[in-house]
């Protein structure tokens, strides 16, 4: 999963779990769960984090590393 990407994204903003988890209308605890991938994050929740980092859809699956085989997208 990509957690601990979207962790770095909201520590670059000196934002707190509590924050982010308000702003995307979540848990602080779920935020938590999903940033040390200790459960998969629902896709809804990534587009609502994407949004607010100002990332693009692409990111979330080219920062999955389950879609990469041998470094690259799907083979």
């Amino acid at each position: 999963m990509n957690g601990k990407y979207y962790r770095m994204q909201r520590k670059r903003r000196d934002l707190t779990q509590a924050d982010v988890a308000d702003m995307i209308g979540i848990s602080r605890h779920s935020l938590s769960t999903y940033e040390k991938e200790r459960s998969d994050m629902p896709v809804t929740v990534a587009l609502k984090l994407n949004k607010l980092y100002g990332m693009d859809g692409d990111e979330y699956i080219l920062r999955d590393d389950r879609y990469l085989i041998d470094g690259k997208i799907g083979g």
